[in-house]
């Protein structure tokens, strides 16, 4: 029946997901499954309610999505949405990747016309809904894939780079046009505790590898025509931005113009440190907040980078994570440490701002981080996350890190854009890319480069005396933290009331416990900072008494053998 063309069009489309997923046959399965998308017989999307109206938990709704998709009936947007959960972490054969990129495209486009994906993100269908934004993230991954592997090959071939380069810029500004339309699916953080979901997390992952592409596709081209396009992909870049920076659309305009009130300052901001920053706009404000909280969130594993409001110590939480708090709030300013990646970047791009902008002195990056990784705090944090075993990924564990690496990416299109940019737009370029570095390097070199407050809301000697007090040997934080969901824990109303019903139910003792020493306590007693000398002696023992009880506290909090250490 099959060699004689006789199956029905659902049994084909499903031959065609049997030939993708065993592999070996990729050919084969992508004619199937074009002619399948491009046949009469199939619906594009069903638009049946769901058979389930009640509100689940999320691991229950998924299990429930996954029974129903299996009793669905095929149509074209559930057919894609099998093959993209096939090469969602599978993406190898580059030679097939154009055609299945054409194949999703062209079906997208069908899909739209009236607003279709529209109305199926708006609709009550779960299953449908679901199947709609594996689409979009297919899509977009696909995009992405696409473009990187045809720049690569252009690079190591020579032939026709310029065209190529054009061609990727074309793509990626598609890519970001479909995540800033459906914001919704691709960005959804969190706000009870800023923490990020894994789709979220994925969206990151691909903005990063996007961005990255575009400033490699970017450096090379210099004609006048890629220029062009490299400005038309910065607008679109500034759109991303204002989602992940939380930062209002209206806050765009203006970001090329000089207003009267910081006209002034236009011949004098970029000539000696620290620089000036009544430059900044609203959203020049909103990418140097979220770049410094990004900063912190890559040093203290119990702050979320994604807070809209700057770091404070108030607005630590308790994570499964751990309590890594590997920051000094004794400069001017926050200071931590980062990445190597991310201080390489940072010292290539001042020597291109340098290039750029001939008359501003040396911030001598490199010389500066060197002096600060030779601090005894800086050796101190590094050696304590040595014996624990740390890893980046273990403190910052929404992204940040991917985050860090898109915020780089867009300072770079900017320095770019502004190398082949008349005076009067290199000014709105080069404020764009200091937004960035500024923050990133005062936090890197713990040495005073601009004059915004951002980074010092918790510099104050209370706040240095509560890090003394609660920072252990270990660079661990044991004071006090906000639990993530913000609830209060459960009420023990009703085993009270149980209890004094019935006093004669024996008590049972719980089956694991564990026993904490006198001698424990009077160590967590004498443990912290040095009593200054002009506090008394009820005093010292206030404080004292005010950190065993804030460490009794965290005890109960504890789930784990490590969070309980």
């Amino acid at each position: 029946l099959l060699r004689s063309g006789m199956l029905p069009t659902q049994l084909k489309a499903m031959f065609a997901l049997c030939l993708l997923g065993m592999g070996g046959q990729d050919h084969v399965a992508l004619n199937c499954l074009e002619k399948a998308i491009h046949s009469t017989e199939l619906e594009s999307w069903s638009e049946e309610n769901s058979t389930f109206t009640k509100k689940y938990p999320s691991d229950e709704r998924r299990w429930i999505i996954f029974q129903e998709s299996l009793i669905a009936p095929v149509n074209k947007l559930s057919l894609l949405a099998s093959v993209a959960d096939m090469i969602q972490n599978d993406v190898k054969n580059d030679f097939w990747i154009p055609r299945l990129l054409d194949i999703f495209r062209h079906f997208l486009k069908d899909l739209d016309k009236n607003h279709g994906v529209d109305k199926i993100l708006s609709g009550r269908c779960e299953v449908t809904r679901n199947n709609a934004v594996k689409l979009l993230y297919a899509v977009t991954e696909l995009i992405i894939s696409n473009a990187k592997s045809d720049l690569i090959s252009s690079i190591e071939t020579g032939i026709d780079e310029d065209k190529v380069a054009q061609q990727v810029v074309t793509d990626i500004v598609y890519a970001f046009k479909i995540i800033v339309r459906f914001e919704e699916v691709f960005w959804n953080p969190n706000e009870s505790d800023w923490s990020l979901p894994n789709s979220s997390m994925k969206t990151l992952k691909l903005l990063s590898s996007a961005l990255s592409a575009l400033v490699q596709a970017s450096s090379s081209g210099i004609a006048n025509n890629l220029v062009q396009s490299i400005k038309n992909a910065f607008a679109n870049s500034c759109h991303v931005m204002s989602i992940i920076c939380r930062a209002d659309s209206d806050t765009l305009d203006g970001l090329f113009g000089w207003t009267s009130s910081n006209e002034e300052y236009a011949s004098e901001i970029w000539e000696s440190f620290p620089l000036v920053s009544e430059w900044q706009l609203p959203f020049h404000k909103h990418i140097s907040l979220k770049t410094f909280n990004l900063c912190v969130a890559s040093c203290v594993s119990s702050f979320s980078g994604w807070e809209p409001n700057e770091f404070h110590l108030d607005s630590l939480r308790s994570r499964d994570n751990g309590n890594i708090f590997g920051i000094s709030i004794s400069g001017p300013s926050v200071a931590g440490f980062l990445s190597s990646y991310i201080t390489d970047e940072i010292g290539s791009q001042w020597r291109m701002v340098n290039s750029i902008l001939q008359n501003l002195e040396s911030v001598e990056y490199e010389r500066n981080l060197s002096r600060r990784m030779n601090a005894e705090w800086y050796q101190k944090v590094k050696d304590n996350l040595k014996k624990k075993g740390s890893e980046k990924n273990t403190i910052a564990c929404f992204g940040e890190h991917d985050a860090l690496r898109i915020l780089l990416s867009f300072s770079n299109l900017c320095l770019i854009a502004a190398k082949h940019s008349e005076e009067d737009q290199k000014d709105g370029f080069m404020r764009l890319s200091m937004s960035v570095l500024l923050p990133l390097t005062q936090f890197s070199i713990d040495k005073k480069v601009w004059d915004s407050e951002i980074g010092t809301r918790v510099i104050n000697d209370q706040n240095e005396s509560r890090v003394r007090y609660y920072l252990d040997e270990n660079s661990q934080w044991m004071g006090p933290t906000k639990q993530s969901d913000n609830k209060m824990p459960p009420s023990t109303r009703k085993r009270r009331q149980q209890k004094s019903q019935n006093i004669f139910v024996r008590q049972l003792k719980p089956s694991k416990i564990v026993r904490v020493s006198t001698s424990a306590l009077l160590e967590e007693w004498n443990k912290g900072a040095p009593v200054r000398e002009d506090c008394t002696a009820s005093e010292s023992a206030t404080l004292s008494m005010k950190k065993l009880d804030d460490s009794m506290k965290n005890l109960t909090k504890s789930r784990t053998v490590c969070s309980l250490e």
